[in-house]
């Protein structure tokens, strides 16, 4: 891949008070994001800073709406008799509820792509330095649905363990698609025949998250979601996308670091495709060969001195030396 130039960024912010959007290449605004993606059952997190957003922009993105209340003559006849207010009065408030949050970045020329889907959990205003505004958004990845999804519903024996996980993570409105259906059938396969179906019905009743844990304890897999999606891999498994190169050619920062274990610590400058479950191809001094990505820590700025980065956990796939 050619050296990156320009970089760019994307954020859309959709919630009760209406739909932000913004380009960073079209605006001029700095976006600072702080990324980080595992293979873990647990929920992704992103940190985004946005820089000296207007005024109707930060009080969409704070859900903030506002509403003017009028007064017919009878209303205005009534409050006049208890002596209260009668002309028209402009009220903001803040929408309970949470934010659908996306964000892509790269570089210019078309190589942009997807880093986070999830919600925001609280934005924050700060204007502490006196020259400019910095809007905050604190965001997971489906956090909401792993704390309150919940399912209580009876299956007829016989149904399978795969159908019932999938009705439990679509309670927790997260996607789960056939392909990994299939995958999920086939791991409970090796764990058994009697794994594969509920001989005698399956009854759920709770939290969701908590059921697709017992249900998967002594299953080997890994599973997790990612971008709103829940994703199974066998335990030494891979997505089986092509690996992405990363090398001194393709922007590798610096030089793997050993983490031991087999596992190492690579950095590169931002590439969306490098994500948790995927795999890269390193080249380098020190180790090459193919790797799985475990965990994925996006650096995203589109301004100032920061780093447009990637920097990835990754455990060997193939041998390596």
């Amino acid at each position: 891949m050619a050296r990156r130039f320009g970089r760019v960024a994307s954020l859309q912010v959709i919630n009760a008070a209406g739909i932000f959007s913004l380009e960073s290449g079209a605006t001029g605004l700095r976006i600072h994001a702080e990324v980080t993606k595992t293979l873990e059952p647990a929920a992704n997190t992103a940190k985004i800073d946005v820089y000296n957003l207007s005024k109707t922009s930060r009080d969409i993105l704070a859900k903030k709406v506002k509403t003017v209340v009028k007064f017919n003559a009878a209303q205005r006849a009534m409050l006049q008799a208890i002596g209260s207010e009668v002309t028209s009065r402009s009220f903001s408030y803040s929408e309970i509820g949470m934010a659908s949050v996306e964000l892509r970045a790269g570089y210019e020329g078309g190589d942009e792509g997807l880093i986070f889907e999830g919600e925001a959990q609280r934005t924050d205003h700060d204007h502490s330095g006196g020259t400019e505004w910095r809007t905050t958004l604190m965001c997971n990845d489906a956090a909401t649905g792993i704390r309150e999804g919940k399912l209580n519903k009876t299956f007829p024996p016989g149904i399978e363990m795969a159908e019932v996980v999938a009705d439990l993570v679509r309670s927790m409105g997260v996607r789960i698609t056939p392909v990994t259906k299939s995958i999920l059938t086939l791991a409970l396969t090796r764990v058994g025949a009697s794994a594969v179906t509920f001989p005698m019905g399956y009854t759920a009743s709770g939290k969701s998250w908590s059921q697709i844990q017992q249900i998967l304890e002594f299953v080997d897999v890994k599973w997790s979601i990612q971008d709103g999606e829940f994703v199974i891999l066998a335990e030494d498994g891979s997505l089986g996308s092509a690996p992405i190169p990363v090398g001194v050619e393709t922007g590798m920062i610096g030089s793997p670091r050993d983490l031991e274990d087999g596992k190492w610590e690579v950095r590169s400058l931002l590439d969306h495709r490098i994500k948790p479950g995927g795999t890269v191809s390193v080249t380098s001094k020190y180790v090459d060969g193919v790797f799985r990505v475990d965990q994925a820590r996006y650096t995203v700025d589109t301004g100032g001195s920061g780093l447009h980065a990637v920097t990835a956990i990754v455990s060997p796939l193939e041998p390596y030396g």
